[in-house]
């Protein structure tokens, strides 16, 4: 019974962690799907702006220099392609984080759905030894009861022959 007890204690322990690891699951799922959406949003912007400077061509700071009207024009056009420059470099960062992201996140997502697997394996394998040691049990009382109404024949045998040996010794 003892025995039982701790495989049920056990059971239960590992059906907790199995819940608790579904949750985990399904929230690292959540976050790989938000984390792939953004992604491909900022491939799209990443091809659309690909596609314009391959359609407009390449801007030179020569070519700002050489367009520019005044010192003030200058300055303002120099400090346009600069945020237009950022502006890629942010992109292509956010491009190369969103990647990484979704990457970390399908790694975290494996080892989750890996540890339900094996806390999975491990509950049915309690499960099993569970089944194995109560239908032990009920053997155990079943050989039990048998040996109890062999008992209780032997000693009702013994009463009999008692009593009849009690009435010899009455009678000598």
């Amino acid at each position: 019974d003892e025995d039982l007890v701790k495989v049920i204690e056990s059971i239960n322990d590992i059906t907790a962690n199995i819940e608790k690891n579904n949750i985990e699951l399904e929230r690292v799922e959540k976050e790989l799907k938000e984390a792939e959406a953004a992604r491909d949003r900022q491939y799209e912007a990443f091809k659309t702006r690909s596609r314009y400077i391959y359609m407009t061509g390449p801007m030179s700071y020569v070519d700002v220099i050489f367009s520019s009207q005044s010192v003030t024009d200058l300055i303002k056009r120099i400090d346009y392609v600069n945020r237009i420059v950022e502006y890629d470099k942010n992109l292509v960062t956010s491009l190369k984080e969103s990647e990484e992201l979704v990457s970390v996140k399908l790694e975290e997502a494996q080892k989750q759905r890996d540890d339900l697997e094996v806390m999975e394996f491990i509950e049915t394998q309690q499960m099993h030894s569970y089944e194995q040691m109560r239908v032990q049990k009920e053997a155990v009382i079943k050989e039990l009861e048998n040996d109890a109404v062999e008992y209780l024949r032997q000693i009702e045998q013994l009463d009999a022959s008692s009593k009849e040996v009690e009435k010899q010794i009455q009678a000598m």
